[in-house]
């Protein structure tokens, strides 16, 4: 990740060091410009910020989002102690406990409540 994409071009990537996915600077929605790092000159930065989840733009997952949501839909349908149904249920309280809204403790409640019902 170059969160300082066009600031230090030198330290950009075609493909994550990471995970081997290709890079981008842009949605693939809607082609609007990723943010990232705002570079302050003159100014040290420290950190490894994360790299958005969601276009600001368009409000669609970024592909390492839909990634993490895939992944994690696929580990729970391999889990053996969970029925279709809690299956199901978790499949579908993915998006919005991985989303950082007003919606993520509700559904956080709502799966670990039916969980502690079994």
């Amino acid at each position: 990740m170059n969160s300082c994409a066009d600031s230090q071009q030198v330290s950009d990537k075609k493909f994550c060091p990471s995970c081997g996915a290709a890079t981008t600077t842009t949605c693939p929605k809607c082609q609007t410009k990723i943010k990232g790092y705002h570079q302050i000159s003159g100014v040290l930065g420290l950190g490894g910020e994360e790299p958005a989840r969601y276009c600001d733009n368009y409000g669609a997952a970024y592909p390492w989002t839909e990634a993490k949501i895939q992944a994690a839909t696929q580990l729970a349908f391999e889990l053996k102690d969970l029925t279709e149904d809690e299956k199901q249920q978790l499949k579908n309280a993915l998006p919005d406990i991985i989303r950082d809204s007003p919606q993520t403790p509700v559904a956080l409640n709502a799966w670990t409540k039916d969980r502690a019902r079994r």
